[in-house]
């Protein structure tokens, strides 16, 4: 029976998408960068390469020799976060392919889920142990809990929605709702009985056109929080 490092290269090779906006002669230009194993050779000389939304290779080796990486996701300001699966760090990299810090946060146990919140921190879900989800600062890479949330066995996807709470997929079918800022579960068991859950998405809806006609700016700028950044899960 294949182990569970196995499972995970088998259903994520090769495809953890991050949509990063870059500022160009001043206009906002999307970037796809992916990270993807070789399908042949050694899976832990990783790569993440550089795609233009055309599909056009930019650079298909844009930074190389990554440790397994399992999840990707971009801050906004330029700045690409990846977790090593194989040697339990998130690295931080220019959307430029430039090393910021190659150990940004260590000592984690088989990251493999990450997904960043409005004020800049980072969270991670930890694979092996007891499932844990960790906070960190992504700037410095201060760890501000390393178990905010534990106890979840097989954690998967992670999403936010636009009042601040993490939702959780596990490998035994439910989708947890936390609170991100103690770690409490508000519904343990949101949504149960779902089958090899892959992937979680909390879509917040646009102002409505009443809203903004009433309202005005002030009223966009209460409607529309931070946008949402989610990741796909592996089958576990």
């Amino acid at each position: 029976m294949p182990d569970m490092k196995t499972k995970i290269l088998k259903i994520i090779q090769p495809v953890l998408l991050v949509l990063s906006a870059a500022c160009m002669a001043g206009t906002a230009q999307a970037q796809i960068f992916v990270s993807y194993f070789p399908r042949s050779g050694n899976p832990d000389n990783a790569t993440i390469g550089e795609y233009s939304t055309s599909g056009a290779s930019i650079s298909a080796s844009l930074i190389s020799g990554l440790d397994d990486p399992l999840s990707l996701a971009s801050d906004g300001n330029g700045h690409l976060f990846e977790a090593n699966f194989g040697n339990n760090t998130i690295g931080e990299y220019s959307t430029s392919g430039a090393t910021i810090n190659a150990s940004l946060i260590s000592g984690l146990n088989n990251p493999h889920q990450m997904v960043l919140d409005g004020n800049g921190d980072l969270f991670v879900a930890n694979l092996a142990g007891t499932g844990t989800i960790g906070e960190y600062n992504a700037t410095t890479g201060a760890t501000i809990s390393a178990s905010l949330i534990s106890g979840l066995g097989g954690n998967g996807s992670l999403a936010f929605d636009g009042n601040g709470d993490l939702f959780v997929a596990t490998s035994n079918g439910t989708i947890g709702e936390y609170n991100a800022t103690t770690g409490a579960a508000i519904h343990a068991s949101l949504v149960s009985g779902i089958n090899d859950i892959t992937g979680i998405v909390v879509v917040v809806p646009e102002p409505s056109t009443f809203a903004l006609a009433a309202f005005g700016a002030a009223g966009l700028l209460a409607c529309r929080r931070t946008p949402v950044r989610t990741h796909s899960a592996p089958r576990l």
